[in-house]
């Protein structure tokens, strides 16, 4: 019986796993196309560069909260 029960959790977390990946690379993909002409003017600047890396961090984090306040419910 455990190793059935071992084998269900298992999959849940492959499932939850998959899942996750799904959105977040969703949203990558949103986010860089939305930016993409930002990220070209960004690079002939380099405060801008910094200025942005702190901004993408920021916001690939609150991503990342989303989806895992999403899979804790």
């Amino acid at each position: 019986k455990d190793s059935s029960r071992d084998a269900d959790i298992n999959k849940n977390i492959e499932q939850k796993e998959e899942a996750f990946n799904y959105i977040f690379n969703k949203h990558q993909k949103e986010y860089y196309k939305v930016y993409g002409t930002f990220f070209e003017l960004i690079k002939k600047n380099k405060k801008l560069q910094d200025d942005n890396n702190k901004l993408t961090e920021i916001v690939n984090e609150s991503i990342l909260k989303k989806i895992v306040r999403k899979f804790r419910k």
